[in-house]
């Protein structure tokens, strides 16, 4: 009975090894997609950088913890360092004390880290791939190439310069920046191990890759894909994002010069600044015209109740929230003219406002 037992699983796999040719098997990735179908078409290639796009915003990226601790890629990302900076008060010591109190960033083991780094080089590594393979886009006009590059650095350029701020020294106007950055990977290199390069030299990276993107990106009416039009950054934001990084490098005349030009681009675009009815409507409309950079959750991607946002928020009234409550500076507060309707925001006991 044994022996018969034992030649049953012998025999299946057998007839399994040698039952199947090659050519029969599906050996395409479930996971992956390959380049030749990527490069198989323009199209084909905007989709896997708009794949890039929306990662940026990706709902289940979790720092620490998805449910706790935000998600939503950047965005999640964000929040946490506003809570290591003294606009926000955290008036129940117990939950995110870990960044309240820097514990996290001074730690280089803790999640936190670790994840910060993780979420641009993601990034990084897909947009290397689309730039070393410009040329082999089937059928792309020089003009679709151009936007498909610019696009590409425009968000490297992004993701380096949030990483090289946050493992890397303070940039200084007229200083020598000697001092250690974070890894350079571009088009040309592999995945060998490779020094940190200086912060100068991060800069400089950075602001190579902005030098193109600008000039490929300089049309507002060409800047976009008709397809993907909310959360494309066009030519606004890449001179948004121009201006913020010379601002980190205290080049004020560059910075005066690029936001004039991102506000000449914005009312080519069709953005507007807007009133208070959309300030005060929970920054969940992609499509209010002050927003240059938005995105549309999909129905499905929402934590619910038990999510960092809602501990945020005033108004909720079940479990913990009935006890975490976050506060903003009242200098900040103060700073505001009482008119200001970003005042409403917050809830202003001494000076009569009714919470939610």
């Amino acid at each position: 009975m044994k022996n018969r037992l034992l030649l049953l699983p012998v025999a299946l796999v057998l007839l399994w090894a040698t039952g199947c040719k090659k050519e029969y098997l599906d050996t395409n990735s479930p996971t992956a997609v390959t380049d030749d179908v990527v490069f198989s078409s323009y199209e084909n290639t905007l989709h896997v950088l708009n794949g890039v796009l929306r990662n940026y915003y990706d709902y289940a990226y979790n720092i620490e913890d998805v449910q706790y601790n935000g998600g939503v890629g950047t965005m999640g990302f964000h929040a946490r360092l506003d809570m290591h900076g003294d606009d926000v008060i955290n008036s129940w010591p117990a939950f995110y004390m870990g960044y309240y109190r820097w514990n996290d960033v001074a730690n280089e083991k803790s999640a936190f880290v670790a994840e910060a780094w993780d979420l641009f080089y993601d990034k990084i590594k897909v947009l290397n791939n689309l730039l070393s393979k410009i040329d082999r886009i089937q059928g792309a006009t020089d003009a679709q190439r151009h936007l498909v590059e610019g696009e590409a650095r425009l968000l490297r350029a992004y993701s380096y310069h949030q990483l090289v701020q946050l493992f890397g020294k303070r940039y200084v106007k007229g200083g020598d920046n000697s001092s250690l950055g974070v890894v350079l990977r571009d088009q040309t290199t592999g995945f060998e191990a490779l020094p940190r390069s200086t912060v100068k030299e991060c800069y400089d990276f950075i602001i190579k890759d902005l030098d193109i993107a600008l000039e490929y990106l300089k049309d507002p009416a060409a800047s976009k894909p008709s397809m993907y039009t909310n959360n494309w950054a066009g030519t606004t934001v890449a001179y948004t994002i121009a201006a913020r990084v010379y601002q980190a490098m205290s080049d004020w005349e560059k910075v005066v010069e690029l936001t004039g030009k991102a506000l000449d681009a914005a009312k080519q675009e069709g953005f507007e600044l807007v009133g208070a009815k959309w300030l005060l409507n929970g920054f969940n409309d992609a499509t209010c015209k002050e927003w240059i950079w938005g995105f549309k959750t999909d129905q499905d991607q929402w934590f619910g109740w038990n999510s960092f946002w809602k501990h945020f928020s005033y108004g909720m009234k079940e479990g913990f929230h009935t006890i975490i409550k976050f506060a903003v500076n009242r200098g900040i507060y103060d700073g505001m003219g009482p008119k200001d309707c970003r005042r409403k925001w917050w809830v202003c006991k001494d000076l009569g406002d009714t919470p939610p």
